[in-house]
């Protein structure tokens, strides 16, 4: 019996390492989005120098946290059957994306190698994490993050923008960038801090909560506009009826309509507060026309070029990292000869001309078959965690819809905080019931 007390006691502390291991990625990866986990990936393929041997080795990690999640699933587990068989899903996907090293061996393939690898894994991690205590330890870290984001998005807009990292303008006006290399990047994550914001402030009970998170909100509003990113706009926009949508029967109906007129004020006040006002605003969301708006032409051309290349290779097609050099040789139209794309400026075109029709299609099952299960397991009343809850799964859609617009499969941050607040979501229902493994009963006492 006493060999059984230290196993739980051992596994126990194993979740704890766990937990705050993927909370420290987590943290580490949204607030270092330049680097993150990537520069490790980077420097771990360096000293390996193999692409096949760096392959091999993600792969090795993955069936090892997979075999950690069986041996600590319980009969009892109401989900072990569709999480195992969706976590043999991702293990098929991933399979599907190595296979491409071996094929190809290119320099540049393990970055999304080591992005969809990772992203299986916390999604492993996640959900290996039972421990009731640990219920709010990602909400936490995310509003954390975007605290500091709002207050470094204060610092830029009130002090010199030679500050930022790199300096974008669209007609003279600089855009807001900050530490990302794109003023869309950044947008995505704060569309994604917009909504995971007023889903948990609809819900919140606590005056201080309240203030605290519409304070947030309100300058990572500020923030989305200065961005000046279309795609992120519409993402955030789209993210917001999904909140809507969630709480409609959780919350009474006064709240959210109270709430709404909030966020509409702020917005607004946001948009005039920019610089150049609303009739900047309306002149860059009225360029979305192909014949006004050169980057908005270019981007359906390269789609329509990656079609042609998803026609002539739908089966495998032409190499994790090979788009921008088949697009060169062979498909480039004489409008974009200037241009260089690495990508097809939206994450599914890309994956379907890179790696063929039935990866992407795997991939967005996964996507969807993960946001179907965070979905069914919301709590059904409404609450300050089923309100948060809420915020992140439908910020998790809009970075799926900004996906659209602009590739970020191969970011690292994007990819880790998908996957990991889909992961946390899926095992939240059972750290609220706080199940946790006792010792076993049939063994020798």
């Amino acid at each position: 019996m006493n060999s059984y007390k230290c196993l739980f006691r051992i596994e126990v502390l194993s979740e704890r390492v766990i937990a705050v291991c993927c909370g420290g990625i987590l943290l580490y990866t949204l607030l270092c989005p330049g680097t993150g986990i990537g520069i490790i990936d980077t420097n771990l393929y360096g000293i390996l120098d193999n692409p096949n041997m760096f392959s091999l080795l993600v792969l090795s990690l993955l069936l090892l946290n997979y075999l950690l999640f069986s041996h600590t699933q319980q009969p009892r587990c109401d989900y072990a059957n569709v999480d195992s068989l969706y976590f043999i899903l991702l293990m098929l996907f991933s399979l599907a994306i190595v296979s491409q090293s071996f094929r190809n061996a290119l320099v540049f393939n393990y970055v999304l190698i080591a992005n969809i690898c990772t992203g299986t894994t916390i999604y492993l991690l996640v959900f290996w994490m039972s421990i009731r205590t640990l219920s709010s330890y990602y909400p936490t870290i995310l509003f954390v993050v975007f605290a500091l984001y709002s207050l470094n998005i204060l610092r830029f807009i009130y002090l010199p923008y030679q500050h930022q990292g790199k300096v974008f303008y669209f007609h003279g006006v600089t855009r807001l960038s900050l530490i990302f290399d794109n003023p869309n990047h950044l947008g995505n994550m704060l569309a994604f801090g917009v909504v995971y914001c007023f889903g948990a402030v609809v819900s919140a009970r606590t005056r201080w909560s309240v203030l605290a998170l519409w304070s947030i909100l309100a300058v990572l509003m500020l923030g989305i506009i200065q961005t000046y990113s279309r795609g992120a706009w519409l993402s955030c926009f789209v993210g917001i009826i999904a909140v809507v949508a969630y709480l409609m029967r959780r919350i009474q109906r006064k709240k959210l309509l109270l709430s709404l007129i909030i966020l509409l004020a702020i917005a607004m006040l946001s948009f005039l507060a920019a610089p150049g006002g609303y009739t900047y605003v309306f002149h860059r969301a009225a360029r979305a026309l192909p014949s006004v708006d050169a980057s908005v032409g270019h981007r359906l051309e390269v789609w329509k070029c990656a079609m042609k290349i998803i026609h002539d290779h739908w089966l495998v097609g032409v190499g994790i990292g090979k788009f921008g050099y088949v697009l060169d040789k062979s498909y480039k139209p004489t409008v974009l000869t200037k241009e260089n794309y690495a990508s097809a400026m939206n994450n599914y075109i890309t994956l379907a001309a890179e790696a063929g029709i039935p990866t992407t299609l795997l991939y967005i099952f996964c996507l969807v078959f993960a946001c179907v299960l965070a979905s069914q397991r919301l709590p059904k009343e409404g609450s300050y965690l089923a309100g948060g809850q809420i915020g992140m799964l439908c910020g998790v859609y809009s970075m799926l819809i900004f996906a659209c617009t602009t590739y970020t499969l191969g970011r690292v941050y994007a990819n880790v905080l998908v996957w990991s607040v889909l992961g946390y979501l899926a095992a939240s229902p059972r750290m609220m019931r706080g199940v946790t493994r006792a010792p076993r009963s049939d063994g020798p006492r």
